[in-house]
């Protein structure tokens, strides 16, 4: 099984904001992921919080995971933030 933990990108409005390590438990990545571990979860909360980055209402978010399998990138998911 692989739990090595990945590094996790954040972008807004297509640009880089925050790279965190994902390594949080989550057993539903890995009840949707077989073989891959639970520890690939990402807490982004203290970078967005007091004196961290603000989102814009309607901004596009997007999530990237970094070295998936060979080592490439791959969009985990996006969404605009709320007004």
């Amino acid at each position: 099984m692989r739990d090595d933990p990945v590094k996790a990108s954040v972008y807004v409005n297509g640009n880089p904001v925050v790279t965190v390590e994902a390594n949080v438990n989550r057993p539903d990545v890995a009840a949707a992921h077989p073989g891959r571990g639970a520890r690939l979860g990402v807490d982004i909360a203290a970078q967005f919080g007091a004196g961290g980055a603000v989102v814009p209402a309607g901004a596009r978010v997007c999530l990237i995971a970094h070295s998936i399998g060979g080592g490439g990138s791959a969009r985990v998911g996006c969404l605009v933030a709320p007004a």
